[in-house]
């Protein structure tokens, strides 16, 4: 079996896209153990070899905040999608959020509803998806959950990790609550709580580049990889994280996060899938406010954790899901175990993620 995996992301240096083409890869070999798998980036894709049997696109920044920019989605995927439909190829798209406006969706609402599958990996977008009418959706856990075998840490050496996430796109406009969110960790620290800050690659800056020279010295700087991340991460009896993949991380190492908005609505998605583990808008955060919320859930920490745990085990024979589900027509989502009247009341109560915009009002 000859496979075409696009959209591949392993050359970025954005940890999230690093662990999810990790992943990609670890399953794909043990799903298909002898299938020929090529491997091609979003802008490297070449129509010279069309025998594929099967089309699998890591639907990491695809239908987000650029799918419409000169960059984005639409003007390199989907119209490689629209070819393999053409020819009979059965296609996937997998371990994705939508949050492209209804318009947008509408567009190309035929090429989605011919793809195999839509693996979706937060409840937000699933419920948008099943609004906007798309029935070929499922839900899994994000496939990063997939990489790292399962452990637990019986001794956790720090008491908190932080980051910050996509919101500092936004720096120039978000200064003030910025420097809130450092102040309280400088607080934190400064009263005797091994601290850690683990640095995101991203646009335009890292997360380190924007933070580090505020930190108080007794905080470590964790940087060098996702691998890094987790293993720091993992050993945290608490985090706080804007980053989509950081709450993925924490997760699998059964830390719970506390987190706050990112470019999408993934953050929010994930506290619906792998919490509530508490969570904040961080534009409108204020200091002594957000250095009680973050006392009040480290305090809560043991029973945070237990149920982590017990969502753990729930989600685990999800993993692989957005891989197995490409071999396998019958691979049941998760949907079935989430209650989507309480995720529509929640999300409904986000007034910045727009609500009525999607149709979810």
């Amino acid at each position: 079996m000859k496979i075409l995996l696009l959209n591949d992301t392993i050359i970025s240096k954005n940890y999230g896209c690093q662990l999810v083409s990790h992943s990609i890869r670890k399953v794909l070999k043990e799903v298909y153990p002898s299938a020929t798998i090529t491997y091609q980036g979003m802008k490297s894709f070449s129509k010279s070899s069309e025998d594929y049997d099967k089309v699998i696109i890591n639907g990491e920044g695809s239908f987000g905040h650029r799918f419409k920019l000169p960059g984005g989605f639409q003007r390199h995927m989907m119209g490689v999608i629209k070819h393999y439909i053409a020819i009979g190829t059965p296609t996937y798209l997998i371990n994705c959020s939508i949050q492209a406006t209804p318009d947008e969706i509408l567009e190309h609402y035929e090429t989605l509803s011919k793809l195999e599958v839509i693996g979706l990996r937060e409840p937000i977008s699933y419920m948008y998806c099943k609004k906007l009418g798309l029935t070929n959706i499922k839900l899994f856990p994000d496939l990063g959950t997939a990489y790292f075998e399962e452990e637990t840490i019986a001794n956790k050496t720090l008491d908190f990790c932080f980051g910050l996430g996509a919101i500092t796109k936004m720096k120039d406009k978000i200064e003030k609550p910025l420097q809130n969110y450092i102040n309280v960790i400088n607080k934190i620290a400064e009263e005797g709580y091994k601290c850690a800050f683990l640095d995101f690659p991203s646009n335009p800056a890292s997360d380190l580049n924007i933070a580090g020279p505020r930190l108080h010295p007794a905080i470590k700087q964790i940087t060098g990889g996702f691998e890094k991340y987790y293993d720091a991460v993992k050993t945290a009896k608490y985090n706080v994280t804007g980053r989509h993949h950081g709450m993925v991380m924490a997760f699998v190492g059964k830390t719970p996060s506390a987190s706050f908005d990112s470019n999408m609505w993934k953050t929010e998605g994930d506290q619906m899938l792998y919490g509530p583990n508490g969570y904040f808008h961080f534009a409108a955060n204020n200091e002594k406010e957000l250095y009680s919320f973050i006392m009040e859930n480290y305090a809560n920490r043991e029973v945070d954790t237990l149920k982590l745990n017990d969502k753990y085990t729930r989600l685990k024979p999800y993993f692989k899901g957005h891989i197995e589900c490409t071999l396998d027509p019958n691979t049941q989502g998760m949907e079935s175990m989430l209650n989507f009247d309480e995720i529509a009341k929640d999300f409904k109560e986000l007034y910045y993620l727009e609500p009525k915009k999607y149709g979810l009002q």
